[in-house]
């Protein structure tokens, strides 16, 4: 799959862009809330690196392996960078995560009445 590189850059999108040190309060908010959860997610993901490095030093196998570990480091999703406000396809992963739960528990329901008819 062919993908295209997009910069977003204050230079490449003059007016879309307002210096941090002239927003207000409020419109700093949504911009602290996602860098406090990306940060939370580096945060995890150091650890649980970490932990891997540790399983695979326990069982002796370092030195014969090879990890490679890619992220993306653009921290928010790329069209909130402008508004600081949730995309529409944030919004729709949400949704979509909602209804696969809501399947989920339409099938453990239906296996707990089949178990329960079963005893």
């Amino acid at each position: 799959m062919a993908t295209e590189s997009i910069s977003i850059e204050k230079e490449n999108y003059p007016g879309a862009f307002k210096d941090r040190d002239k927003l207000t309060a409020d419109e700093k908010k949504p911009f602290t809330r996602q860098m406090e959860v990306f940060a939370g997610y580096v945060e995890y993901t150091d650890t649980e690196i970490g932990r891997l490095v540790g399983a695979i030093t326990d069982m002796g196998e370092l030195d014969s392996t090879l990890i490679f570990y890619i992220v993306e480091d653009y921290g928010i999703p790329a069209p909130s960078k402008f508004t600081g406000k949730i995309d529409k396809v944030t919004i729709d992963l949400k949704e979509m995560e909602k209804a696969e739960r809501k399947q989920e528990d339409k099938l453990r329901a239906e296996a707990s009445r089949k178990a329960a008819r079963s005893n």
